[in-house]
């Protein structure tokens, strides 16, 4: 591709990652591998990557107006994320992935199996050590987002689920902050290291801000049992392709 059409590709890809972020979430699944096939590292694809987050403040702009954002329940485990994504970064710049990356696509497909069974996934008590195991899964989660650039929010929509009682509509909407106080973390370790990539980053941001408004109005216009499906999609589809490397 000629360098002078990089920026407007980028857009486009910023356009339908933040799109496919805005429903449901996994926006990486699209934006990484488009990012590599017009020539960058897979470190660097990850790294830049993650400035779509940042842009995933427009979505979440969205559900809040809806009222889904529960900001004050979710504040603790955008801290915890922070940490989760700033130890995966960190783990990114020295570990071989393969191994870490097939494993974490085939417990993705017993959770997406367990969750498309499950009559009832909002299987929330009100209880400490449902919100330590909470907790633990977020940070898990986060740790695997810094590693891998995408995933992560998938196990985020599956705990805000199970051990925090909202449905998945509402899940995916909080979602969304959580996972922007674990880009910043990330992208302050990448930005160190060089492996950011501006001149395709910024303009995928772009795209990956107004794709991300959309997204979330279709999501919020369709309903939850379309959400859910297109989740567990995107779960799927992300879970293969890590399968298979």
């Amino acid at each position: 591709m000629h360098e002078s059409l990089l920026p407007l590709f980028a857009l486009i890809l910023g356009l339908l990652a933040g799109f496919i972020g805005g429903i449901a979430t996994g926006g990486g699944l699209l934006a990484i591998p488009g990012l590599m096939a017009i020539g960058l590292p897979p470190s660097s694809a990850i790294a830049t990557n993650n400035l779509n987050s940042i842009s995933s403040i427009s979505s979440a702009f969205r559900f809040h107006e809806s009222t889904k954002i529960q900001f004050r329940r979710m504040l603790p485990l955008i801290v915890t994320a922070s940490l989760g994504s700033l130890v995966g970064s960190k783990i990114l710049l020295h570990l071989n992935q393969i191994t870490a990356q097939r494993a974490f696509g085939i417990a993705s497909i017993i959770l997406a199996l367990s969750f498309a069974l499950s009559k009832n996934p909002q299987s929330y008590r009100q209880s400490s050590v449902y919100t330590l195991f909470g907790v633990i899964a977020v940070f898990l989660g986060s740790v695997f987002a810094g590693l891998f650039g995408t995933g992560g929010g998938f196990f985020v929509v599956y705990t805000l689920c199970y051990f925090y009682g909202l449905s998945v509509m509402e899940a995916n909407a909080n979602t969304k902050i959580i996972n922007l106080g674990g880009a910043l973390s990330i992208i302050l370790v990448f930005l160190h290291a060089g492996l950011i990539n501006f001149k395709v980053g910024v303009p995928m941001m772009v795209g990956s801000t107004i794709g991300g408004y959309i997204g979330a109005h279709t999501a919020l216009k369709k309903g939850e049992g379309w959400v859910k499906g297109i989740f567990l999609i995107a779960v799927i589809a992300s879970s293969i392709k890590l399968i298979l490397g």
